[in-house]
């Protein structure tokens, strides 16, 4: 993948590059399930929302402000890095009057037990 990115920035008048899945604007749904740490107790608790797979520079490509904490970098695309960025709607339901950054949240994606994401 890396060498498509540079082969794609080496191109006249690109600005700037990055890859998503599914692609943004194209209508398609791809839920998850997410839940804070009381979901752990009461699976009813999990919702659903839609999720995208970015990789580093997505979000400056797509030149989405960021509110609050980081975007992913290189260094976070290894193994064993469970890292999401959300938005203010779920950052809001998840964390009532609080900042999310930092916080925990559990994703069900094809596993029957959830996964602590960051």
């Amino acid at each position: 993948m890396h060498q498509i990115q540079e082969r794609l920035r080496a191109i006249t008048g690109v600005q700037s590059v990055a890859a998503a899945f599914p692609f943004p604007l194209a209508g398609d749904f791809s839920p998850i399930r997410w839940g804070t740490e009381e979901a752990l107790s009461d699976p009813g608790k999990f919702q659903a929302v839609d999720f995208q797979i970015v990789l580093p520079g997505y979000f400056e490509s797509m030149r989405t402000p960021l509110i609050a904490g980081r975007t992913f970098t290189d260094a976070d695309n290894v193994p064993g890095r469970n890292l999401v960025v959300i938005d203010q709607q779920l950052a809001d339901k998840a964390f009532p009057h609080q900042s999310a950054v930092g916080k925990r949240i559990l994703i069900r994606i094809k596993t029957p037990n959830p996964n602590g994401s960051k």
